[in-house]
């Protein structure tokens, strides 16, 4: 296939579309970094980043630059939100304020690099200069406006959709020589019959675990019946049933005769034998 022809049935607008998304977004974010936020917290951003990052290590430490105004024939002093503004040059501007020239203060000078306890710049940056606020929020806002750019680009895909599937056909037909047929009738039927197909699995997944679970109480008395039932028929002392004494004998008292002799009765089942006058006892 040729150049030209290739050329020609390039989807340039598909492409376009493609490579805005990341280049509005970058513009997007140098826009508020220059414009929208301040002076100093535009200075102190990366030292804010590296510090908020490595702040839960408490052995780290975090390079940084500080920025003091200065003054012939006075001390140099830390330079805060009234002392700056962005009337410099270049693409990120930053100088002295009126108020500060005003107070004397001729230059900013940037002093040599210093390692400090991460955990601690990160703490004294988010007091004196972020407002409290951390990492997170101060970049909050730049990225709540890039969410935006994706949803923006499929509006536009919506509103062309027709160019869109017209470049698409020409490239085919460019590439393989054959007609594209693209019917959006029929891919919007089969993707309602596949929903229709998970919706019904979902459902019938979740009836029956909700009967499962409906019957399983109805299983646990005769379980419990059983296993009452097993440890019952065991040799346990502490089954708490009473022990069986068998009932003895009922015993029948002996009696006794007054009379000595043989005639005496020494059982009581015995019938007596009949008593003669040579036995009495003078």
């Amino acid at each position: 296939m040729q150049w030209p022809v290739l050329r020609r049935a390039f989807p340039w607008r598909t492409g376009l579309l493609l490579c805005s998304i990341p280049a509005l977004a970058l513009v997007a974010l140098l826009a508020w970094f220059r414009w929208e936020l301040p002076p100093l917290e535009r200075y102190y951003l990366m030292a804010y980043r590296d510090s908020s990052k490595h702040a839960e290590n408490p052995a780290s430490t975090t390079q940084i630059e500080w920025l003091y105004k200065a003054a012939s024939g006075r001390k140099s002093e830390p330079a805060i939100h009234q002392d700056v503004d962005s009337n410099g040059d270049g693409f990120l501007p930053i100088g002295l304020s009126s108020s500060a020239r005003k107070g004397g203060w001729t230059q900013l000078v940037e002093m040599p690099v210093q390692r400090w306890k991460s955990v601690e710049l990160a703490s004294f940056l988010q007091e004196d200069f972020y407002d409290n606020r951390t990492f997170g929020e101060v970049i909050a806002e730049p990225v709540s406006f890039i969410c935006v750019i994706p949803l923006l680009a499929l509006y536009v895909v919506v509103m062309t959709r027709q160019e869109l599937a017209a470049e698409w056909s020409r490239l085919y037909e460019a590439v393989y020589g054959d007609e594209f047929n693209f019917d959006w009738h029929a891919i919007w039927s089969q993707f309602k019959k596949q929903i229709r197909g998970w919706k019904h699995g979902l459902f019938a997944g979740a009836k029956a675990s909700l009967s499962r679970r409906q019957l399983e109480p109805k299983e646990q008395p005769v379980a419990a019946a059983k296993q009452r039932s097993f440890h019952a028929e065991g040799d346990t002392p502490l089954r708490g049933e009473k022990p069986v004494v068998a009932a003895a004998a009922p015993v029948r008292p002996k009696r006794h005769t007054i009379f000595p002799g043989a005639a005496a009765i020494r059982n009581g089942d015995v019938p007596p034998k009949p008593w003669d006058e040579s036995q009495w006892i003078d």
